[in-house]
């Protein structure tokens, strides 16, 4: 085969065109009455490659003798390679290209062989490494092989090329609308081009809806790789199949290293990828994209474009894209084809008008034929395709008007009733219609190509297309009658019960409207104690179900609700109407009986829907009402039932106690391997270690939860999917706003507003209203405020307002308003809020009650009353309680009020505490959101405090106030920060500065690399920071060097 060339040209039967492809880029278009544009190319050009309508040639400029040079024409086929002389390049036109490729046509007497590539199929198929197994689901080994070509097929000689010319880049991506032939015109570009033996090695993974597992997806297009290298991705295979996946990103990782290390070059093809919706395998194959090896080139084959960054691709010339509007037939093609299948041709006026019905759609020619079959003479067709062209019914009725009836009888009922089968074989449509040789009718309407699919390579398994079993089903009813047809389903899930198909049988059984058999069905097919259970599947099955059966199968109406719970938006209002009837039939059919761990379940179930639509102590309530019910030996339901208790205890304020139930929560949760409650005790243990003050311990818990979610990808997929296919990232979102205001409490603004905005992007609005730590819009608006930011700070919670529906997050929207206010020196409004506050109940966690009761206090200080005898109550329970951060944040409270009443000494001895308890975890807004007040007393009192790192710490807070500062205080803040650091520490501090590395620092000054990390540590403490970077800062800012 000759080299590809930079240049290829091609005609193109819209408008007699031929289209210019410069490294697979369309570059120009050119005309045969145009010749002087394509002169004005063909001067500057050496050579290119011609596609036309009469065949394909390579064009060869070869220089000669005294400089002069001549075009040749090279034409190859698999058994030789001819040249040709074209001449100078005045002599070279398109209408002589066409001619010279005509000329190398076999004569018209010599019928063109069609393409069958069987042998070279079974060729490939024998060379196929056969990889050592991997423990898992066993896969279909037709899926990883190119589907059949149909029988009839032409050489699409300008859609090859295409295909030839997309090799050049990362990507070939062909999208069109089911029945443009993709598929086909791949599977026949391969099977031509597998005779050049330099053509890669193909992998081919066709895939379906059941892929959407991204653990499935990988292991299919692991294993179809295999055939490049027996042992490749072993490794990644054995971690897919294992109960601890990992990352896929370094799964995958692993695996491109090892295709980078394979000679020669390869070709993955995912055939049917638009019914992949998981946006993890899309985010996944993406990566893989971006980091495909050189040797390695992906064609995707799709109804739709595919979510993976295909503009930045097209951008950078990384993609070849084949869209309908190349993959129609052209007139011509039209014509060859009914040619090649018709008895007798049609004229040249009814191929027009057939192509113009039918815009090109390839699949619609071939069911046309279908339709022709009995029409004998011109005439009759002519009448056909005029009432086709007029006609627009629904595809359904097409398949039965003009497909199921052009079929003989015999044909026409055996499809009439099996329609409803889910999968066919032989020996069940003879068990089931009472028949025999059933398996000879399947391969007969198989090779007729009667929409029906061979699902394994023994052909044993059959399942019909699913548009045509829905338009052969709705034909049943109407022929048949419903008693026929649940008659044969009801035979049929008996027939796949017996041989353990329970699935198959229950998916039978409902059909047959066999209702109580398909109740026991189910039950059988429930994994006991387990939340490993299909609850998608579930759902279906037993929506179907009377109620009057499940009131006979409590346990049946709890799993209903329990699948709805799992495959719902758990905020939904929705969510909890639907869920109440099944739990109230569960809960009536299980009073009086001794099932108590049943009972206990449906509490379990309802404490945390209340939890999922904010009302937190009632969910806590059942919570524990429902420990009394489960025994201790009923893991599955205790565990879920734990994590409540433990972020009740959290927002009570029992932190300690709160995280030593949540360690043990999660324990039992890993162990029955539920997911939603592993997060959720997660968090908990989060929310007690941020009540404790250990800010840093919270925000890995926070990443933990970012991270298992990502890890166990199987019980997303169980678990955390509803039944739109999107994934429920609530734990996710919690997760974010708590990095977010520990974020804010750092006070690195914009890593608190990217965590919100990732919040967001997540798919509900930062003004939900269930929350833990902070709701999005809260901390938003505070965020803003810091930013100063006032108006749009009030004006989102002024919208968050009136959009609330919970009266619990009402009032916190309306304290976070009043905060705002009484810091911009608003009283008038707050004094509106306090009066609502003295009117309001106890109904909020104490967590809740304690911001509020803080505000309040806040709100009498800046009226200058004494407040000192309101925060004593409040210190001795968070003392009491181990809450660092309430501790912390009510000795502020305390040394301001005592700087009110110009107390400098206990305004000092406080402050001092408070700075004690904040430096270790670097509290900064709690601080800063004091406001000027606060700032005023650090400058008081960091004067009369003489631990150095206390001082360090507060400059650095007085830094964060970013007020404009006298223009002594650089010169004090030196001298007092240069008293602190020793000389050699100065000196350490200045080879810091002029980014020297710790070797290079000890090099110089002659000391040992542990010695200059201790030294620089020591800076660190007493300068207050916790990096190089800050510590440079400080150095510049006060100018110790």
């Amino acid at each position: 085969m000759p080299k590809p060339s930079i240049h290829v040209l091609l005609w193109s039967g819209t408008g007699d065109t031929y289209d210019l492809f410069t490294h697979g880029q369309l570059s120009l278009h050119f005309t045969r009455d145009d010749e002087e544009a394509w002169r004005v190319w063909l001067a500057d050009q050496t050579s290119f490659s011609f596609q036309g309508q009469c065949g394909r040639l390579s064009l060869l400029k070869e220089p000669r003798a005294r400089g002069e040079s001549y075009w040749y024409a090279y034409h190859y086929t698999p058994q030789k390679s001819s040249k040709r002389y074209v001449g100078r390049t005045a002599a070279v036109t398109l209408a002589r290209l066409e001619q010279i490729a005509q000329s190398f046509q076999p004569a018209p007497k010599q019928k063109t062989p069609r393409a069958t590539p069987r042998d070279d199929r079974k060729a490939a198929a024998s060379h196929r490494a056969q990889a050592e197994p991997v423990p898992g689901m066993p896969l279909l080994a037709s899926r990883l092989r190119p589907p059949k070509l149909p029988p009839s097929i032409i050489e699409r000689s300008r859609l090859l090329d295409l295909l030839d010319v997309g090799r050049r880049h990362q990507l070939t991506l062909l999208q069109a609308p089911a029945g443009f032939g993709k598929t086909t015109l791949v599977g026949q570009w391969v099977a031509l081009r597998m005779a050049d033996p330099h053509f890669p090695a193909v992998a081919w993974v066709s895939l379906e809806p059941e892929d959407t597992d991204p653990v499935q997806f990988w292991r299919y297009v692991l294993t179809a790789c295999q055939s490049f290298q027996p042992d490749l991705g072993l490794t990644a295979l054995a971690q897919l199949a294992g109960s601890q996946q990992p990352s896929l990103i370094t799964l995958l990782t692993h695996w491109l290293n090892e295709l980078e290390n394979l000679p020669g070059e390869y070709l993955l093809i995912l055939d049917d990828y638009h019914v992949i919706n998981e946006p993890d395998i899309h985010t996944s194959l993406t990566f893989f994209i971006e980091h495909l090896p050189s040797s390695l080139h992906l064609i995707v084959i799709s109804r739709s474009d595919p979510p993976l960054s295909l503009a930045r691709w097209h951008a950078r010339g990384g993609i070849q894209k084949i869209k309908a509007l190349d993959l129609r037939f052209s007139p011509e093609e039209t014509a060859v084809f009914l040619e090649q299948e018709l008895t007798r041709p049609l004229s040249e006026q009814m191929v027009q008008r057939l192509t113009a019905h039918l815009e090109g759609w390839p699949v619609g020619l071939r069911l046309l034929l279908l339709t022709l079959q009995g029409h004998a003479n011109p005439q009759e067709i002519e009448r056909h395709l005029t009432d086709l062209a007029g006609h627009q019914n629904l595809l359904l009725d097409y398949f039965v008007n003009e497909v199921l009836i052009s079929q003989p009888e015999s044909v026409q009922r055996f499809l009439l009733q099996t329609s409803m089968l889910s999968r066919l074989t032989g020996s069940l449509c003879d068990e089931v219609l009472e028949r025999q040789e059933s398996e000879t009718l399947l391969t007969a309407i198989e090779r007729a190509g009667l929409f029906l699919t061979t699902l394994d390579m023994g052909r044993q398994w059959y399942r019909y297309h699913a548009l045509f079993a829905e338009a052969m089903y709705a034909e049943a009813r109407k022929q048949l009658g419903e008693t026929v047809l649940r008659d044969v389903s009801l035979k049929a899930s008996q027939w796949y019960e017996q041989r353990g198909f329970l699935s198959d049988a229950i998916e039978a059984a409902l059909k047959a409207e066999a209702f109580e058999h398909a109740a026991g069905l189910i039950e059988r097919f429930l994994l006991p104690q387990s939340w490993r259970n299909e609850y998608h599947t579930l759902r279906r099955w037993l929506a179907r179900l009377p109620e009057e059966l499940l009131r006979t199968h409590p346990n049946l109406s709890l799993v209903y609700a329990m699948a709805l719970y799992f495959t719902s938006d758990r905020s939904a209002s929705q969510t909890r109407q639907s869920m109440q009837r099944p739990l109230q039939i569960a809960e009536q059919g299980l009073e009086g009986t001794s099932n108590q761990n049943k009972r206990g379940a449906a509490l379990v179930l309802r404490a945390h829907l209340s939890f999922f639509h904010g009302d937190f102590l009632h969910a806590f309530h059942l919570a524990r009402l429902a420990l009394t019910l489960l025994p201790k030996e009923d893991r599955q339901w205790r565990a879920p039932t734990l994590t409540l208790i433990a972020l009740e205890e959290a927002l009570s304020g029992q932190v300690i106690k709160a995280r030593e139930t949540a360690l043990q929560a999660r324990l039992l949760c890993e162990e029955v391997e539920s997911l939603p409650a592993t997060l959720m005790a997660t968090l908990a243990l989060a929310e007690a270690s941020f009540g404790k003050g250990e800010l840093h311990q919270a925000a890995r818990y926070y990443s933990q939860v970012l991270v298992r979610g990502a890890e166990r990808q199987d019980l997303v997929q169980l678990q955390l999917t509803r039944e739109t296919g999107v994934k429920e990232s609530f734990y996710e979102r919690q997760a974010l706003y708590g990095l977010a205001q520990l974020s804010y409490e750092w006070n690195d603004l914009d890593a608190t507003s990217q965590y919100l905005q990732k919040a967001e992007e997540l798919g509900r609005s930062p003004a939900e209203e269930v929350h833990l730590l902070a709701g999005g819009i809260l901390l938003l608006a505070r965020l803003c405020y810091a930013r100063g930011e006032t108006q749009q700070a009030l004006e989102a919670l002024a919208e968050c307002e009136a959009l609330v529906h919970s009266r619990q997050f009402l009032r916190e929207v309306r304290a976070c308003q009043a905060r705002i206010e009484l810091a911009l020196g608003n009283l008038s409004p707050v004094e509106h809020w306090s009066v609502t506050y003295m009117q309001q109940n106890d109904d909020l966690p104490f967590i809740r009650r304690e911001e509020e009761a803080l505000l309040f206090i806040r709100f009498q200080l800046a009226k200058g009353n004494d407040v000192l005898h309101l925060l004593a109550p409040w210190k001795a329970t968070a003392e009491a309680q181990g809450r660092g951060r309430s501790l912390l944040e009510i000795l502020l409270l305390e040394a301001l009020a005592y700087f009110k009443q110009k107390d400098i000494s206990r305004a000092t001895l406080t402050l001092k505490e408070a700075l004690a308890l904040a430096q270790p975890e670097d509290y900064q807004r709690l601080f800063l959101d004091e406001g000027e007040a606060m700032e005023n007393l650090l400058k008081t009192a960091l004067s009369s405090i003489r631990e150095t790192a206390l001082v360090a710490y507060g400059r650095k807070l007085l830094l964060a106030f970013g007020r404009p500062r006298r223009q002594e205080e650089p010169h004090s803040a030196q001298n007092s920060l240069v008293e602190l650091l020793s000389p050699q520490e100065l000196r350490v501090l200045r080879l810091l500065v002029q980014r020297r590395s710790n070797p290079e620092i000890a090099r110089e000054l002659v000391v040992s690399l542990n010695t200059i990390k201790t030294q620089i540590r020591s800076i660190y403490r007493k300068l207050g920071v916790n990096t190089r970077q800050e510590a440079c800062d400080i150095a510049h800012q006060y100018r110790l060097l």
